[in-house]
């Protein structure tokens, strides 16, 4: 009688090369697939990720990478994590996300990434899952303290926010929750704060052009346009100006 290692061996070598899976995860709503190459490109997306990121058809998104799907100052994130990844042979398993809807407001996702081999055990790319935590009720515990918080920066990312501002919201002293963020999200508040106002001002450049650059800038809570300029410029790479023309 054949074991069931050789069982595995002689079905799925008969197979004509594609796994099955990517289409049975298509009846599954909730669940959104999407899978990379080496160089962080997209060879493959599910229907509700296509959505989620404001294409309809697979062909829109091959070969573009995070930063070319969502908003610089979040693209480069999921890129960073990706690599790590792949470097360490190794799965991310449940971490919580803030993603990007197609209207481009931040839902809360669990978040799975797999390394994916080759014949030869080398790392050729990875699969991911994302699971919207409001449709499956599973935002873990640790973060429910958070979402006060969270909600405050993005409605209120505009105005003046302080450290003390958020710990009080989150019923924590300001030592303990700079702590907990960074464990949390692997990032510290403020670092927060202005990656998610930079994400903000990347949406005003691009979908308000008769916007003054210092509008931009004092919308999306700098008050100096020299600062603004010199955080864009460090944190996307390029200036609001050449940015907005890339657009």
């Amino acid at each position: 009688m054949m074991d069931s290692k050789a069982l595995q061996n002689k079905f799925f070598k008969a197979l004509d090369g594609q796994s099955a899976t990517p289409e049975l995860l298509e009846f599954l709503p909730d669940v959104r697939l999407f899978m990379k190459n080496s160089k962080n490109q997209f060879v493959r997306a599910s229907q509700a990720f296509l959505h989620n990121c404001g294409f309809t058809h697979e062909s829109e998104i091959i070969g573009k990478t995070d930063v070319e799907v969502f908003e610089p100052s979040i693209g480069q994130q999921y890129m960073d994590e990706d690599q790590q990844v792949m470097k360490s042979r190794r799965p991310l398993i449940d971490r919580v996300q803030l993603v990007p809807n197609s209207e481009g407001l931040l839902l809360w996702y669990l978040c799975t990434k797999i390394p994916l081999f080759d014949h030869q055990g080398e790392v050729i790319g990875l699969a991911g899952i994302l699971r919207n935590c409001n449709d499956t009720g599973s935002l873990p515990r640790p973060y429910h303290k958070f979402e006060e918080v969270m909600n405050f920066i993005h409605y209120q990312y505009a105005q003046r926010i302080t450290i003390d501002e958020l710990a009080a919201k989150a019923h924590l002293s300001r030592s303990q929750f700079e702590r907990q963020f960074k464990k949390l999200f692997h990032i510290s508040p403020m670092k927060y704060v202005t990656k998610f106002r930079l994400y903000r001002a990347c949406l005003q450049l691009r979908n308000q052009k008769n916007d003054t650059i210092t509008q931009v800038a004092q919308v999306c809570g700098f008050y100096d346009h020299s600062y603004f300029t010199k955080v864009f410029t460090r944190e996307i790479g390029r200036s609001p100006k050449v940015y907005r023309n890339e657009s």
